[in-house]
């Protein structure tokens, strides 16, 4: 077991239960709400900048910002109001686990993109040796599970490398 197992491990046990703790619908209105609300910022900023009586690009910032504000207030809101449901119908416990499963896999994609990034920079620094990372238990598994996830990270890095 190395110190990255170690780190890795601690991290992907608050991933778990912080999703233990908000549960898969307010962490998937979490992810939806910033999805739409970048989507939501990009088309009506500027709409929102006029209707703020302020022009510009500080206007457009301004638009965005109170555009993307109000969608993640929204469906956090709303995430919060399912997450009643669930319990009063009884699927609390579904919810808790999806939840913890879900911060598992978010902070491992997570993790995997940063280490992408350090595999990366350890090509020209050489901060480890790749006798390190053989010995590591969790290094593996978790690179494999964002290049699953993303599987362009593993065309660029091979374009650029």
């Amino acid at each position: 077991m190395t110190v990255f197992d170690i780190v890795c491990g601690l991290l992907l046990a608050v991933g778990a239960w912080k999703g233990w703790r908000d549960g898969i619908i307010v962490q998937l209105s979490g992810i939806l709400g910033l999805l739409v609300g970048v989507y939501l910022a990009y088309r009506y900023s500027i709409p929102a900048s006029r209707w703020l009586g302020s022009e510009g690009m500080t206007g457009q910032a301004a638009g965005f910002l109170l555009v993307f504000g109000l969608v993640l207030v929204a469906l956090a809101l709303l995430g919060r109001l399912m997450r009643g449901l669930f319990k009063f119908a009884g699927l609390g416990l579904f919810d808790q686990l999806g939840g913890a499963a879900l911060g598992i896999v978010k902070v491992a994609l997570l993790v995997s993109v940063l280490l992408g990034a350090y595999e990366s920079i350890n090509l020209t620094r050489h901060w480890t040796d790749g006798e390190k990372t053989e010995r590591s238990w969790l290094y593996r598994p978790v690179k494999e599970a964002g290049e699953l996830a993303f599987p362009y990270l593993r065309s660029l890095k091979e374009q650029f490398l």
